[in-house]
């Protein structure tokens, strides 16, 4: 995944770690933090400034949706369950689904 200078589209950085194509971002407020959710069964906790992958969240199946809170800094994110997830990527709660 790469971002780009909205007005000048240059490459700003390039974000390595999922192995299928990208179905949701979430971005922090103050642009510090962003969750991708991947074909590939992963969410990852992404460091934006440096492009490093701060953690990996395992699902068992595709993952549809993410989201990031600004103010509690959880992490949510959906492959047919919703699971919530603190910053260290660790699972504190899951509802529902297949």
């Amino acid at each position: 995944m790469h971002l780009i200078d909205n007005l000048t589209g240059k490459l700003i950085r390039t974000f390595n770690g999922h192995k299928n194509k990208i179905n949701s971002i979430a971005i922090t407020p103050d642009s510090e933090y962003m969750v991708t959710g991947s074909e590939d069964s992963t969410a990852i906790l992404w460091e934006v400034k440096s492009g490093r992958a701060l953690e990996v969240m395992q699902h068992k199946y595709p993952v549809k949706s993410v989201g990031i809170s600004p103010k509690t800094r959880h992490i949510v994110t959906s492959d047919g369950k919703a699971s919530k997830w603190n910053m260290a990527g660790m699972m504190l709660f899951e509802y529902g689904g297949n």
